[in-house]
């Protein structure tokens, strides 16, 4: 079991320099969109990213080098694989976190909490991250100042670097993050949210949560009216997650929430079911069926009250067509063969009777 944390402080404080500290540039939206000084200036450390792209054209190396020497020292190789493969962005950031803790421990954390750069204190997300043997009620502590960080990016790094741990203590971190969903702040309302997706972006699934998403229902029904649509996002996308594992489920969840007319539950029942929209209506039926049958009791027994109406049988679908194609052909005539008999009857003839294929019976 882990261990308790000696500390109930928080590690990281922001300062209201570093709040206001945001560049008055255009935000760059390829490689080749960003000035040659501003790169240096990110590699440096001098200037937060406005993007995901500034982010992946920063040289780590320089900007480890720059933040601390004796780290970039200690480890000359840190962001060259063996195989001479490239590491991408989220591995750079874990093994930057786990180099900076080697070397300066839990107490460095407080000295790259508060830098300039976004991407440094994503490091010291990490650093938290590699703190071993916290209770989760500690490294939610420990992470809160950097979820609700004014930077995006370091906001995404916090709910990533401290997601193994979640996942490994799942039921204290939900009791633990319930509060969060009724806080006043949305940074912290959608790290609630986003650090438990069943499947999440950019980090590994939470197969308990994949497999029985109801644990995680004191979360969702928290922010299922919220008002602000970067915590509604995160919680349509986490039941989208959730309805690719358990479609049933979250066709019930959103049938129950849909009879609210607040306009920001409506908005994320239609996000959540957008994968289940673009299926095909009777494969997924069929699908949604057959699982809900293998599941556990805790959904049947009422985990969400009322049970998600089930498909069309094939019997009584095979007697919808018997029936349409039981009526003898001369019934069922085609436009065209109705106008045909109409002019051969005005013209004096006996109508023609012109063969035509029953509506709804397939020919082999």
């Amino acid at each position: 079991m882990p261990k308790a944390s000696k500390t109930t402080t928080p590690i990281s404080t922001l300062s209201q320099e570093q709040e206001a500290a945001t560049p008055s540039r255009k935000p760059a939206r390829s490689m080749i969109e960003i000035p040659r000084e501003v790169l240096a200036r990110i590699s440096q450390g001098l200037e937060p990213t406005m993007t995901l792209v500034e982010i992946l054209a920063a040289d780590f190396n320089v900007l480890l080098a720059s933040v601390c020497s004796k780290t970039s020292k200690a480890f000359p190789k840190l962001f060259t694989r063996e195989d001479g493969e490239p590491m991408g962005v989220v591995e750079r950031m874990k093994v930057s976190g786990k180099a900076l803790h080697e070397v300066h421990g839990r107490k460095g954390i407080l000295t790259f909490a508060s830098h300039p750069s976004d991407i440094v204190r994503g490091w010291a997300s990490y650093m938290i991250g590699h703190i071993p043997d916290l209770e989760i009620q500690e490294y939610l502590r420990h992470i809160r100042p950097f979820a609700d960080d004014p930077h995006s990016g370091v906001r995404e790094w916090a709910w990533m670097a401290i997601r193994p741990h979640i996942a490994h203590q799942l039921l204290p971190a939900i009791l633990s993050l319930e509060p969060w969903t009724r806080e006043s702040s949305p940074f912290l309302r959608r790290f609630a949210i986003e650090s438990t997706r069943p499947r999440g972006v950019w980090c590994q699934h939470i197969s308990a949560l994949r497999e029985e998403p109801e644990i995680a229902l004191p979360l969702l029904e928290n922010v299922s009216q919220d008002p602000t649509k970067y915590v509604q996002d995160s919680c349509a996308n986490w039941l989208n997650d959730a309805s690719k594992s358990r479609p049933n489920w979250v066709r019930t969840l959103c049938a129950s929430w849909s009879t609210s007319p607040n306009a920001a539950t409506q908005r994320i029942c239609t996000r959540a079911m957008r994968t289940l929209h673009k299926a095909n209506p009777l494969k997924s039926s069929s699908k949604a069926s057959s699982q809900s049958g293998s599941r556990t009791s805790s959904e049947r027994t009422g985990a969400i009250k009322g049970k998600p109406k089930s498909p069309q049988s094939s019997k009584s679908q095979a007697s919808s067509k018997s029936s349409v194609s039981s009526k003898p052909p001369s019934q069922m005539r085609t436009p065209a063969s109705n106008k045909l008999a109409e002019k051969t009857s005005q013209k004096g003839k006996a109508a023609r009777k012109v063969p035509t294929r029953p509506v709804g019976k397939n020919t082999k």
